[in-house]
């Protein structure tokens, strides 16, 4: 670290701040030798990748130098001067506040495209930690003069001054008398700002000479430019590792180094020191115009109280700090003259094109060396003493008619003011008086610089005197726009958490907020207690008014912020003060009745979309932490279309909002794309849901982050806490808002009455609310699966009406849905690669951490410290991402076995500790008199916290609160040790981390035992694997009972246990939980353990009580025909007429051609007829103790009960995907082979198949929520791929069941009358008066009381026609809710596109049927579709009006929703299904030579393609139209939910295409018609790529994708190596779009991902962006795009991952560009080495492509700027650590130990101008810095043995064993004795981990032998473990 100190004050700029009275001691003036060699560098910079190299080494340089004569002139060397190592770090300093005033100014010079200018000055109070802190020099005499401070503040800014004060005793002469007094006084001072992360690598300081200076100060000749990158080529991809690690480590150090003289030494009071230090920080603010004062003190009335409490806080420390507080003012600039007009600089960006400029923040994450330090010099970490008071001013001038205005963070709106001002013809004097000195001689040196014809400015004491005309007509231009807005926040926050947004807003107020119910229930709630004699005479409407006049005044409200229609801009001023423009008159025109009209409409759909949601969330919150908080009653949100970080990603997985988002105090920034078209709306799982929880996740995370901080300085490490919180609170949120209708208020799209009214703290979900944070007796509980009743949801045991009904699904089966397919995503992430079974992926090969929550981090080091800020939470599948779905995991984890209320109470414990820091608490004490007895202490085992300063035993609560203050925030060990103590259990797990070479003094080798919780969790990587199996066998010998005495007391149940451990996966001992659930409702729970050895376990028997679920004599019954009178009334319509086109199979005996069984049976009444038990089902860990996959091997009648019983949606979908592989292979076969004529072989797709349909086939239990029905669907496909014939051709009763059920569901609910009816979105629903609520309940049960579960609502089209008039009449209330049956639909037309038959073909039935689908879908007629039902309610709405009556009026009726829905996003789910289509030409015998040949005719895909070619020429045209529609208003208003369409459009064509051209019979296109013809060319999706209409990145990006495909697939036939460059061409061509200009960020960090797929081989098969693209969705589009379109299986069979296979035979599309990556692969890794036939042109290629890569991602740009050093200086990786950190990955995949093309032409000693070249002397320099950074070689490569060592500890105690037991031991049937772990084998990758464990098993003779033919294996020895 002292090595790249000294590298970085060698390279960065020094100065000497102006302000300075005098210069430092000589020991610490800046060297000639490095002022030249800083300047070298700097200018240096000022160079691209298009320059010209003259020669390629120094040497060269200087031989074609025109003084060739002198000496050496060119390579005259500077003498080396050694400098001290500079340790300031920001650690040490504590801020306290800071004030910052931030001025920009938009010039629009005439005939010239307007720019952008920006400077501030920023003042920061902090104490310096002397304890901390180190000197600059070993010299004892020079360290006491001079001290060394560091800042936080990226190259985006240029420093101009620095002034350093401190408190100090001054002399003031006064005549003859001198008086001392107390101020601040300026230090002599002298900075350096350098940015490490601008470039990584720089060129050795060493290297430079005297003419290397010369050129590289000459920023016009740009042909000796020199780059840093090519002077450090030789390091490797190692060494851009170690030193963007490095870099990252000084960055965290701080990248602003001050240095000051020691203040000499004062005695004075405290409270002096502290009355003086109050006195600087208000009087700050006078130096600013008189309307900033103004505004500061309408700011300081609105919290007089807490501004007073915090500055005498502020003051008292700082006088207590002594010489150690210091106040430190950076004045800067921030250079905005990019000629594009677009800046993206890591935390700031600026945009100036017309006709939206403006400029906002990003906050980023902890860590990520990005967010405010790149706008503000700051103090930019979680840490305790990083959190600090703010406040901040921000001044936008700009042309008038542009309407710019500021919003931002703070703890109100703030304090707003605009004024009018002349150009040319303006007031100096004046304007300096109103609006400050700073900002007015900005704008006089802009505009007198602008332009010449308005360079002269009046000068009013001028001789010249100028009289103006009467009338006088000038440029609207000219006027220009001040705004001033200021903002403070005195509750302390960190840097991250303020934020602005500067641009053409209109604001809109929640109508919600201020409406006059809301006045009167929270006037009902709060009570009449407060009311004053005036308010009483008040009446309530006035009151209201009362109220709305002080919340806006007061800053108070929810609002939305939105660009406003360019009509409505002009007059965003208008009224604006205009004492600048006395004698000036603006005459406008007033918009029209249709400019009003579209604003209208504007912002009732901005209001639809958003009223009430933050609201919400925010409550939720508050009510659940119940604890004082940062303030609620100010929220804004801002919507800038193409936001950074704005909640929409176009194909990278980082960018969803899950895990970026753009929150601050009191707002977030979002993508206004996301918000739905004008005059549509978006269904709730078409975008809709996205759109609300982004919301409320961004209200949530601004808090959390402004209000917990983190306890050390290991923001990266300890990230995942944070994380974890804020996945608790989500949950929360999603448990009560997470369901349609719960989440907005009344009149927006997110609400409906029916279930608002139970959504939030009254929904039963969270019913285990309030928590006590003190309980009265504090219940000690043993065993860590002990979680009380009431937080594990036993009312979900049985399915009821409170999971939803058949087309509307609860909250609470969302959640645990959506978990489940956490747990899908986060398994397929860490099943590995070939490479390394632990590295993120795609990224094989990568020299990072391995997947890990804390990355590098262990109780001795950080990864902090170890620059994981820019390497691993960067990486774009293993960073952020892994980061927020592990969370999740470990969210659910650690409420199993801790509970959910003592999490949240650990949650408050974090709250209240940060409010007690803020307020300067260190110790929290209750209060010794209490009423109650004292509480217990709850903690039992384990580390105890003890309250030391009472000396009792406090509650855990206030405990644990004191050691977070003491710890000065959360850590990892006090995380842990805090919920232990609060839970009152042991959590089983270690904090120690284990290394390689512990010893375990028990056995005197390596310590293998497991870390378990949390260590195994956070710091481990490995999905839990177990298997379980159950018996049901008499209690006797077992053996077979009589039919006579089998009876339910005499049976019992065996169960056994197998952990599946796999290599690098980690073991798992402690408690189980297992519930059996018996016949009549019987269950209970039983504790059971797992061994941390890996051995099989006996978990014994349980006997069974209830009576069997069927006996003997009938299931013998029903093993036969079906006799006369025995049918059951099947209770279904009449049959549906079949689709057409598609083909239909007879039905399999037993059923009808409706799939309904003859005999009236349901399939799951079928199945029950094969269980003679009292069984009904088992499920292990239903807590979540365990949070790993487990297999429960049970019979399929128990998998059928769970599926239609069991009220965990997640557990449903869990038996779904186990009877999707029904009947396994290996599985006993059953004495019954059919009942009631159907095979029972048949009867799980069956059960599954009723599931789907719902109450057309459900008629004796409840129909499933439409999110389980959806996964019904996939596991019918699943089942049927698992069965399917050998060909796509056979036909047959039993070759397309589960294809044959996908139909059904299709013919009964989308087909009538000969069409296919398009999917509908509204149902309506009349809810019963209570009378006829109660006469239903008798009439059902007897007499019996109304059901809870019984909401009174019932829907109208379920009623017959002649009773729906009288039911409206008596109805209480109509409502319109969302139906939720196109979820199902999508997923049925995706599930029949995936079925295979064995050939690995599509069905010749399921191609016609999606050509029919895409034929007939029509988004624009969906979305407008009135159904019959809401015609007729139409209908009795009028008539009542007409008779007015009044019952009606009374009611709260409102019509069918006249707003239509957006449907796009099932269109593009049906395109999308195109890529699974595979289809091979019929092949037929040719009679003459007996040799098979290829049909005549079209190819089965051939109209396919011509249907996908159409949806893309209608969509790219309707995207012209919306691209201009949108160019007349520019709010950039929608957007995001139309773009789906086109992305899924080119994605299907290229797929189909590339499936053709590798399933025919000649290679080239030339037989096809043009249109088709075109889409197997590259150059149509480069030319669509390229198209001036095409504004959508979606778009774009799967253009490059299908641009990339087939560049590589032209390879695949080719066999000479040179010819195979179609993956250096799509990789070129991918580089190039990156490094464009006009790229977005979000869009270059998605082509770049697409390099790395098309590099490994998934660009075909993973569809990345039409997976991700658009959607938003971070859980879905992870679980899809990892695990298929299918989804995860049980483990066992290869129906899901059939659909992600490679193969020729599988996938011959994704095959045929694998095999032209594979050799273009070998021509990128292998040209230029002496063994490889490549020619030159191809060496040089690769040789200049990689030159291009490496200089990218040193962050150094592409093209020369000519005389503008720092636009030049900036590459699109400066500040863009994801993107950088995403191409760095495919370098080391590519090049992991050096480019063989590279060196080749290096050694040729060609000039070549792109081909970087270094000199020997760099190299030997470069080696040197390599060998100084070697420190931070070695500790990564501990740590990184360390996580290796975590995975190899459970395979090292298995060879343990086996060396001591193993031969001589050997347990019966494996019962207690160690297994080894399961090899990563093809199967296991797959997701088959049941199958890949028990074909190793069997290999190894583990499973017990061939003879086994039951899950039971043996009774347990009492002599086993």
């Amino acid at each position: 670290m002292t090595d790249w100190s000294d590298r970085q004050s060698i390279s960065s700029v020094n100065k000497m701040s102006s302000s300075n009275p005098g210069p430092l001691n000589s020991s610490s003036r800046p060297s000639i030798r490095l002022t030249l060699s800083s300047s070298a560098s700097a200018t240096a910079a000022s160079s691209s990748v298009g320059g010209t190299l003259a020669g390629t080494n120094a040497a060269s340089s200087s031989t074609s130098a025109p003084h060739q004569a002198a000496p050496e002139p060119k390579r005259r060397k500077y003498t080396p001067v050694n400098l001290s190592a500079d340790y300031a770090s920001v650690s040490q300093l504590t801020v306290l506040h800071q004030q910052t005033t931030l001025h920009f100014v938009l010039d629009q010079p005439i005939a010239k495209e307007p720019t952008w200018h920006a400077q501030g000055k920023t003042t920061l109070y902090v104490i310096r930690n002397e304890s901390e802190a180190h000197e600059i020099s070993d010299d004892a005499a020079s360290s006491s003069t001079t001290m060394a401070l560091a800042l936080h503040l990226r190259s985006t800014c240029q420093v101009r001054s620095v002034q350093v004060g401190c408190l100090q005793q001054q002399q003031q002469q006064q005549g003859q008398e001198s008086n001392t007094f107390t101020g601040i006084s300026n230090l002599r001072t002298s900075y350096h700002h350098a940015d490490p992360l601008k470039y990584v690598l720089l060129k050795p300081a060493a290297s430079y000479s005297v003419a290397e200076d010369a050129n590289a100060s000459n920023a016009d000749d740009t042909s000796k430019h020199r780059f840093h990158a090519d002077s450090q080529s030789s390091r490797g991809a190692v060494g851009m590792t170690t030193a963007l690690r490095a870099a990252s480590i000084a960055s965290n150090m701080g990248e602003l180094r001050i240095s000051c003289e020691q203040p000499s030494e004062s005695s004075f009071k405290d409270d002096q020191a502290a009355h003086v230090w109050k006195q600087v920080i208000v009087d700050d603010h006078k130096t600013s115009g008189v309307i900033t004062q103004a505004m500061q003190q309408q700011l300081r009335r609105r919290s007089t109280d807490r501004r007073s409490a915090r500055l005498e806080l502020i003051s008292e420390r700082l006088a207590h700090a002594g010489l150690r507080a210091l106040r430190i003012t950076v004045s800067y600039t921030i250079p905005l003259d990019n000629p594009s007009g677009v800046h993206h600089l890591g935390g700031l960006h600026v945009l100036s094109v017309y006709p939206n400029p403006h400029v906002y923040t990003t906050t980023g994450t902890h860590g990520d060396h990005e967010g405010p330090r790149c706008w503000m010099p700051c103090a930019d970490s979680a840490a305790v003493n990083h959190r600090y008071s703010h406040e901040i001013t921000v001044q936008v001038t700009a042309p008038m008619d542009n309407g710019l205005s500021v919003v931002g963070a703070g703890e109100d709106f703030g304090c707003a003011k605009a004024m009018l001002l002349h150009k040319v013809d303006w007031d100096r004097q004046r304007a300096t008086e109103q609006l400050g000195g700073d900002h007015v001689d900005m704008l006089e040196r802009l505009w007198r610089d602008s332009n010449n014809q308005h360079a002269t400015f009046s000068d009013r004491n001028s001789n010249v005197h100028v009289i103006p005309s009467e009338f006088s007509v000038e440029s609207l231009a000219l006027i220009q726009a001040t705004v001033l807005w200021t903002s403070a926040s005195w509750s302390p926050a960190p840097a991250r958490s303020i934020g602005f947004a500067i641009g053409p807003f209109k604001i809109l107020e929640d109508p919600e907020y201020f409406s006059f119910e809301s006045f009167t229930d929270s006037v009902e709630a709060d009570g009449d207690d407060d009311n004053d004699d005036r308010s009483e005479s008040l009446t309530q409407e006035q009151k209201h008014q009362v109220f709305v006049d002080a919340a806006r005044d007061g800053g108070e409200g929810f609002r939305q912020v939105y660009f406003a229609p360019l009509h409505e801009r002009k007059l965003v001023h208008y009224y604006t003060d205009r004492t600048l423009l006395p004698k000036t008159r603006i005459i406008l025109a007033s918009l029209t009745k249709d400019q009003t009209d579209i604003t209208e409409r504007f912002d009732a759909t901005v209001t639809g979309s958003t009223t009430g949601v933050p609201h919400r969330a925010l409550a939720l919150m508050r009510d659940v932490l119940a604890v004082p908080s940062f303030r609620t009653i100010a929220y804004t949100q801002i919507w800038i279309p193409d936001a950074v970080h704005g909640g929409v990603t176009s194909g990278a997985l980082h960018l969803c909002p899950e895990v970026m988002m753009n929150p601050f105090l009191g707002g977030a920034i979002l993508d206004a794309r996301l918000i739905p078209p004008v005059n549509a709306r978006l269904p709730f799982h078409g975008g809709g849901r996205v759109l609300q929880f982004m919301q409320a996740r961004s209200a949530i995370r601004g808090w959390l982050i402004a209000a917990l901080p983190l306890g050390g300085h290991d923001d990266v490490g300890n990230g995942y806490i944070l994380s974890t919180i804020e996945s608790l609170l989500m949950s929360l949120y999603e448990r009560g808002h997470g369901a349609y209708g719960e989440g907005g208020a009344r009149g927006g799209n997110f609400y409906c009455k029916r279930y608002a009214s139970s959504s939030g703290l009254n929904s039963p979900n969270l019913d285990f609310l309030p928590v006590q944070n003190i309980e009265d007796i504090d219940p000690v509980i043993s065993g860590v699966g002990a979680v009380p009743v009431d937080e594990r949801h036993n009312d979900q045991l049985w399915r009821s009406y409170t999971n939803g009904t058949e087309s509307h699904t609860g909250a609470l089966d969302e959640f645990n849905l959506r978990h489940l397919l956490v747990k899908d995503a986060v398994e397929a992430l860490e099943r590995g690669t070939d490479k390394d079974g632990s590295v993120p992926l795609p990224s094989m090969g990568w020299f990072g951490s391995h997947l890990s929550l804390s990355y590098l981090s262990s109780n001795a080091t950080s990864s902090t410290n170890l620059g994981c800020g820019a390497v691993e939470m960067q990486h774009p599948i293993g960073g952020l991402v892994y980061r927020t779905l592990k969370a999740d995991v470990l969210r659910g984890v650690v409420e199993g076995r801790a509970g959910v209320s003592n999490f949240i109470r650990l949650v408050r414990v974090a709250f209240i500790a940060a409010q007690l820091e803020d307020v300067g608490e260190t110790e929290l004490h209750l209060s010794l008199h209490r009423d109650k007895k004292s509480d217990k202490d709850s903690s039992t085992e384990g580390s105890q916290l003890v309250d030391r300063v009472q000396g009792t035993k406090a509650p855990a609560f206030v405990v644990c609160i004191n050691e977070v203050l003491k710890k000065k925030g959360l850590s990892h060990n006090l995380f842990a040790r805090a919920l232990e103590s609060l839970s009152g259990r042991h959590l089983l797990g270690s904090l120690v981390d284990i290394e390689r070479h512990a010893e375990d003094p028990r056995t005197r080798g390596p310590f293998v035992d497991p870390e378990g919780f949390p260590n195994s969790y956070v710091r481990g990587s490995s999905q839990l694997y177990c298997r379980v199996g159950v018996y049901v066998e008499m209690k006797d010998s077992g053996l077979q009972a009589q039919a006579g005495s089998l009876i339910g007391k005499g049976i019992q149940m065996q169960s056994y246990a197998e952990p599946i451990i796999p290599e690098g996966g980690i073991a798992y001992g402690g408690p189980v939980t297992m519930r059996v659930v018996e016949n009549e409702g019987q269950f209970r729970e039983y504790l059971r353990d797992l061994d941390a050895k890996g051995s099989r376990r006996d978990w014994g028997a349980v006997t069974l009580h209830a009576k069997p679920v069927t006996s003997v004599k009938a299931q013998t019954a029903a093993n036969g025909t079906i006799e006369a009178g025995t049918q059951k009334d099947a209770g279904h319509s009449e049959a549906l007429a079949p689709v057409p086109s598609i083909d239909t199979s007879v039905p399999t005996k037993g059923f009808n051609d409706d799939n309904f069984h003859v005999g009236g049976y349901q399939a799951i009444e079928l199945i029950r007829f094969t269980n003679i038990t009292p069984l009904l089902w088992v499920r292990v860990d239903p807590g979540g103790v365990y949070g790993g996959r487990i297999s429960v091997s049970q019979p399929d009648a128990c998998l059928a009960e769970c599926l239609y019983h069991d009220g965990d949606a997640a557990a449903q979908v869990d038996a779904m995907r186990a009877l999707a592989e029904r009947p396994l292979h290996l599985q006993s076969l059953s004495k019954v082979t059919s009942v009631f004529d159907v095979n029972v072989s048949e009867l799980p797709v069956r059960v599954i198949g009723d599931c789907l349909r719902g109450s057309a086939a459900a008629h004796s239990s409840l129909p499933h929520t439409p999110a389980v029905r959806s996964q019904a669907a996939l596991a019918i496909a699943q089942w049927q791929n698992n069965k399917a014939p050998k060909s796509k051709d056979d036909v047959g009763a039993d070759n397309w069941v589960g294809l044959s059920l996908l139909f059904q569901y299709f013919r009964e609910r989308f087909y009538g009358n000969g069409i296919i009816m398009p999917p509908k979105f509204s149902r309506l629903s009349v809810k019963k008066t209570p009378t006829e609520a109660q006469v239903a309940a008798n009439a059902g049960d007897g007499g019996t009381a109304i059901s809870k579960n019984d909401d009174g609502y019932q829907y109208l089209d379920l009623l017959l026609h002649e009773d729906r008039a009288s039911v409206l009449d008596d109805s209480e209330d109509i409502d319109v809710e969302e139906d939720e049956e196109y979820r199902v639909r999508t997923q049925v037309i995706a599930a029949i596109a995936s079925v295979r038959a064995g050939d690995g073909q599509t069905p010749p039935s399921a191609i016609r049927f999606v050509e029919n689908i895409l034929e007939s879908d029509n988004g624009e007629f969906t979305g407008h579709l009135i159904y019959p039902e809401e015609e007729f309610l139409d209908a009795q709405l009028k008539i009542k009006e007409e008779l007015s009556s009044s019952r009606v009026s009374s009611l709260d009726l409102r019509r069918s929703p006249a707003i239509p829905f957006v449907s796009s996003m099932l269109t593009a789910d049906h395109l999308l299904s195109l890529c699974h289509i595979n289809s091979f030409p019929n092949r037929i015998m040719d009679p003459t030579t007996g040799i098979p040949m290829v049909a005549t005719g079209s190819h089965p895909v051939s109209n396919l393609m011509k249907i996908s070619r159409s949806w893309l020429d209608w969509e790219l045209y309707r995207e012209k139209m919306r691209d201009d529609i949108e160019s007349t208003t520019a709010t950039g208003i929608s957007g995001n939910c139309q773009s789906v369409v086109a992305p899924s459009a080119i994605l299907a064509l290229s797929s189909l295409a590339l499936l053709r051209l590798s399933t025919s019979e000649s290679s080239e296109a030339t037989d096809w018609d043009m249109p088709s013809r075109e889409a197997a060319t590259v150059a149509f999706y480069i030319h669509t790529y390229d198209r001036a209409s095409i504004t959508q990145d979606v778009t774009r990006a799967a253009c490059a994708q299908a641009a990339a495909s087939l560049f590589c697939a032209a390879d695949r036939l080719k066999t000479e190596l040179s010819s195979a460059v179609g993956l250096l061409s799509a990789l070129e061509f991918l580089l190039e779009k990156i490094q464009d200009d006009r790229t977005s960020p979000g869009l270059r960090e998605t082509l770049a991902l697409i390099m790395m797929d098309v590099s490994t081989g998934k660009v075909s098969s993973m569809q990345r962006v039409g997976v991700v693209g658009g959607r938003n969705d971070l859980v879905a589009s992870t679980a899809r795009l990892m695990t298929g379109p299918l989804g995860a299986s049980h483990g066992g069979d290869r129906g899901s991952s059939m659909l992600t296979s490679v193969s020729p035979a599988m996938f011959p599309a994704a095959s045929a560009v694998n095999d032209g990556a594979r050799r273009g692969f070998r021509l990128l890794t292998r040209a230029g080495h002496p063994r490889e036939m490549v020619t030159q042109d191809v060496v040089v290629r690769v040789a200049e492509f990689a030159t291009r890569l490496w200089r990218t991602i040193n962050g150094e740009p592409t093209t020369l700027l000519g005389s503008k050093p720092h636009a030049m200086s900036v590459g699109v990786c400066s500040y863009s650590g994801a993107l950088r950190c995403s191409l760095l990955a495919l370098w080391q995949w590519l090049w992991p130990k050096g480019c063989f093309a590279l060196l080749s032409v290096q050694a040729w000693g060609s000039q070549l101008r792109d081909v970087m070249q270094t000199t020997e002397e760099e190299k030997v320099e470069g080696a040197k810095e390599e060998v100084a950074l070697d420190d931070i070689n070695q500790l990564v490569t501990i740590m990184l043995d360390r996580q290796a060592w975590r995975g190899e500890m459970a395979k090292k105690a298995y060879d343990m064993y086996a060396a001591t037991k193993g031969s001589s031991v050997k347990a019966e049937q494996g019962i207690g004795q160690p297994l080894p772990p399961i090899r990563k084998d093809e199967a296991f990758k797959q997701g088959g981990w049941i199958a890949s464990a028990a074909q190793q098993r069997r290999k190894l003779a583990l499973d017990g032998g061939r003879a086994v033919t039951t899950l039971r294996l043996t009774k347990k020895n009492t002599n086993d473990a």
